[in-house]
């Protein structure tokens, strides 16, 4: 089991690149990762047809590429844009700044395109959505995702296979407080495993409970350490 005052190097896959990647958002070592809790979290919408799906929200449509991809602009300014249908309805969609869209999408390619629907001048479109493989967007569904504040330094994914790795390979975390002050709470490894990757929404409600009490309740304890420390060092304060 790795410990948790080993460098973040001792994860499998994460090499010196990664490590500094990591360094800028103030992760150096294996407990480092456990701690850096999500900002927020995904919740994968159920895919819906495009007839039916709410304009100005975000949904998941499956549908297959109805034209070849074209670019308008040059290099990377360059503007993607085609339409796709399932049946139902078509829509048009616009990727940014992805010219290579052009070569690797096909007419006829079928895709799950997360984003929101617009009614426009020339009918339905989606700017910019996430696009992932049916296969890939199925065994997103039906779960919580982690979002984590990485400003774009460490990809979410990345981010979620080191957590994840940390959370199986290293040293189970002891109870900091006693039993009688946690009763009706989960445990510290159950609390920290659930704030990262919860099963429902009151797992993750209960592993928030647990964290913010252990949290406040050892605030309150520095607080009066050193208040004690300070009258020590001065038993006969101003007043």
């Amino acid at each position: 089991m790795i410990p948790h005052d080993a460098p973040v190097t001792a994860l499998k896959g994460i090499g010196p690149r990664s490590a500094e990647e990591l360094r800028s958002l103030g992760i150096l070592t294996v407990e480092d990762i456990l701690r850096f809790y999500p900002r927020s979290y995904d919740r994968p919408e159920a895919v819906t047809d495009i007839r039916s799906a709410p304009q100005e929200v975000p949904v998941a449509v499956r549908a297959a590429l109805e034209t070849e991809p074209a670019n308008r602009g040059f290099g990377r300014q360059a503007v993607t844009i085609f339409r796709i249908s399932d049946g139902t309805g078509t829509l048009s969609v616009t990727f940014f700044h992805m010219p290579y869209l052009k070569n690797t999408l096909h007419k006829g390619d079928e895709r799950v395109f997360r984003g929101v629907i617009q009614q426009g001048k020339y009918g339905l479109h989606m700017d910019h959505p996430k696009m992932l493989r049916p296969e890939e967007y199925d065994r997103l569904t039906g779960r919580i995702w982690p979002l984590y504040p990485t400003l774009d330094v460490v990809s979410q994914k990345k981010m979620r296979a080191a957590v994840s790795q940390a959370l199986t390979d290293s040293v189970p975390f002891e109870e900091l407080l006693p039993e009688s002050l946690t009763a009706g709470f989960m445990s510290g490894s159950e609390a920290l495993y659930a704030i990262h990757f919860p099963a429902d929404e009151a797992q993750l409600l209960r592993a928030r409970e647990k964290l913010a009490f252990e949290e406040f309740l050892l605030f309150i304890l520095r607080i009066r350490l050193l208040r004690s420390r300070l009258l020590q060092e001065n038993p006969w304060p101003m007043p």
